[in-house]
């Protein structure tokens, strides 16, 4: 699964809520750091699913990923 990762060359934002509890915060970073191109972020009071992550929050990690 490692090396399918890696060959991932598409800039890819994995997002994590810093209250979520269903993927532990290094494994999001883990995960992040292999992509070449992959960014993580943590969303403040954010929950699993994303369902209940605040829209605003949401909508601004997507803008400003999209536009850096």
């Amino acid at each position: 699964l490692e090396s399918a990762v890696r060959e991932i060359q598409q800039r890819t934002l994995i997002l994590r809520g810093d209250a979520a509890n269903m993927v532990p915060r290094e494994e999001s970073e883990w995960t992040a750091g292999l992509l070449p191109n992959g960014n993580f972020q943590l969303l403040e009071g954010a929950k699993h699913p994303i369902e209940q992550v605040p829209v605003g929050a949401l909508v601004t990690a997507i803008q400003d990923f999209l536009h850096a």
